[in-house]
């Protein structure tokens, strides 16, 4: 009776008459304004196609006892106590916009279960199909080329009791699911969804990517010359760099440019959007200054931490540069590897600069960073000694750092951004998969100067040269990295080399760095005291436990860091967040 008593609820939604509907969930949407902008072109598509637009705009259930995302497996409960009569349904996100050309769909079903593959984060996929598969559904499985994304599913009459089969399983492991979505970070409803898809022997129809346009940013696809409206029908604002701020000024700008001149579609869109004159591609771009990132050298580290971010955020549509040079001429004669007149842009010094140069730069108005990478733990400088320069924020490997410089200057922005990992290092993984048996093979990847230990443990192999590290990190299935306590190394360090290790799919023997706090958990099974006794017993222990339940779960938080220090994390969303400060 409870049940059928909030059913009733659907009766408030917004409802026009047709066959075919679209149904979208807005409930809880007090805060995302951005949803008018769909709703608005959802609302053209069904009156160009003679469609019925649905708007769930109040939960069903308590969220405390079903997950909203789960509520919309109600949905044919729904358009039968609304006395709606209907053919087929499109549920879709709010966060979409259809392009005013948009062809019907609707006409393209074959009366199948229709959804578009999702090729946005792999990485994410996978996990998420490993987990369920281990936990909720033993030893079903499926080929990830056919998971389709659930923020856009075409269905029909012939789903209503698959509906259920979802409803029942959700309430007949709620709490497994909560436990797992926040224990790895997976998705909650749409593996589960791939999953039953799978079990039911449901007939699914995967529509081209045209038709639910997920990571735009992974594919370049979106930027200010708004190629994203011009290649697809349904563009999803998914897999945004800090989806807070650029989900709402990406879908503003989408519609205006779509829209802007349809007055008739406009649909209850905010006073304060209609109203503002202020220049759309200014307004999507968060970050207003010019980036600057310079190097002394044509090193490892200016190119992670260089130009490999700089490219990545001018992919996103930022004004970003790269430049490298020593910065001194001849004795008495100072050359710059920026031009003098360089102003008001945010200068990103890699590790340091000639001091005639860094004056040059801030009387001209540039707002100037330094990246310590590993200066501090080699000695190049002290944090007392950089803070001393008058700069406007500063890059550290570790929180102790970041909590001694604001000691030292209180009102300077200081932010631990973590090393990514280089691609390079995924060059040769499926070789090695293809060519090598899984066993234990150990590896320290690194200059000689990092090398502790050497030695002294065995079967330990050392890779110095800088080839073979981006060639060989795969093959090896088990890293080590050692940095004695309370060396300089151990306390300043970044965390490159087990943010390479997650990359190639590796364990890793590791000391308990200050780099690595909030980034693996303290419970990682093969972190280790410093002392060659300690690192020699968690050498055999490694090999001992190999491709052992505890060797997985191992691999499984470093998937996580895998992910934590990717590339696309690191620049499209803690870089954003550090160099809006500077605007």
């Amino acid at each position: 009776m409870q049940q059928e008593q909030n059913l009733m609820i659907w009766r408030d939604v917004f409802v026009m008459s047709s066959k075919n509907v679209v149904f979208m969930i807005t409930a809880n949407s007090e805060n995302k304004k951005e949803y008018q902008y769909s709703v608005s072109s959802w609302k053209y598509f069904c009156e160009k196609n003679d469609a019925q637009l649905i708007l769930l705009d109040k939960t069903i259930i308590d969220q405390s006892k079903m997950h909203i995302i789960f509520q919309r497996y109600y949905l044919f409960d729904m358009l039968e106590n609304s006395d709606v009569d209907y053919d087929q349904v499109l549920m879709v996100d709010a966060d979409t916009i259809v392009h005013p050309a948009c062809p019907n769909f609707f006409d393209m079903t074959d009366d199948k279960y229709c959804m578009v593959h999702d090729d946005g984060s792999y990485d994410w996929i996978l996990r998420g199909m490993e987990h369920y598969k281990k936990y909720l559904f033993k030893d079903e499985w499926f080929d990830f080329w056919e998971y389709g994304n659930g923020g856009f599913q075409i269905v029909n009459k012939n789903h209503k009791e698959f509906f259920k089969e979802m409803i029942k399983l959700y309430f007949e492991n709620k709490e497994l699911i909560d436990g797992l979505v926040d224990k790895f970070g997976i998705g909650r409803d749409q593996t589960i969804l791939n999953f039953m898809l799978k079990r039911h022997n449901i007939d699914v129809k995967l529509l081209p990517y045209e038709y639910n346009m997920t990571c735009m940013p992974k594919k370049e696809i979106i930027g200010d010359d708004m190629l994203h409206t011009r290649i697809g029908h349904v563009m999803h604002f998914n897999g945004l760099p800090d989806k807070e701020t650029s989900v709402p000024l990406w879908m503003e700008a989408t519609w205006r440019h779509l829209y802007g001149s349809l007055t008739n579609t406009e649909h209850k869109i905010d006073n304060e959007f209609q109203k503002s004159e202020l220049n759309t591609l200014l307004k999507i771009n968060p970050i207003h200054r010019k980036v600057i990132f310079r190097a002394k050298g044509r090193w490892g580290s200016s190119l992670n931490r260089g130009e490999e971010i700089g490219d990545y955020l001018k992919l996103l549509g930022y004004d970003t540069v790269y430049r490298e040079g020593m910065g001194v001429g001849q004795p008495g004669e100072i050359t710059y590897s920026l031009p003098n007149d360089t102003r008001d842009s945010t200068i990103i010094v890699l590790k340091n600069m000639h001091q005639d140069e860094f004056m040059m730069l801030k009387n001209n108005g540039n707002k100037i960073i330094i990246d310590v990478i590993d200066c501090i733990a080699n000695g190049d400088y002290t944090i007392e000694k950089i803070c001393e320069w008058p700069i406007d924020g500063l890059i550290v490997p570790t929180e102790q750092l970041a909590a001694e410089a604001k000691k030292i200057r209180p009102n300077m922005e200081v932010v631990v951004l973590y090393h990514h990992w280089d691609k390079k290092h995924l060059q040769n993984i499926e070789h090695y998969k293809n060519t090598e048996k899984y066993k234990f093979r150990l590896a320290y990847i690194g200059s000689p100067a990092g090398y502790f230990h050497k030695d002294q443990i065995e079967n330990l192999t050392a890779v110095h040269e800088w080839e073979k590290m981006t060639s060989t990190s795969p093959y090896y299935t088990c890293h080590y990295s050692i940095r004695p306590e309370n060396d300089p190394q151990f306390l300043y360090k970044p965390n490159t080399k087990i943010s390479v290790a997650a990359a190639v799919g590796s364990n890793v023997i590791h000391s308990r760095d200050l780099s690595l706090k909030n980034l693996l958990p303290d419970d990682y099974p093969y972190y280790t005291d410093t002392d060659l006794e300690s690192v020699q017993k968690m050498a055999k222990y490694a090999e001992e436990t190999f491709d052992s339940e505890i060797w997985h779960t191992g691999l499984e938080m470093m998937r996580e860091l895998k992910e934590r220090t990717s590339l696309e994390r690191i620049a499209g969303v803690d870089y954003v967040k550090f160099l809006r400060k500077f605007n």
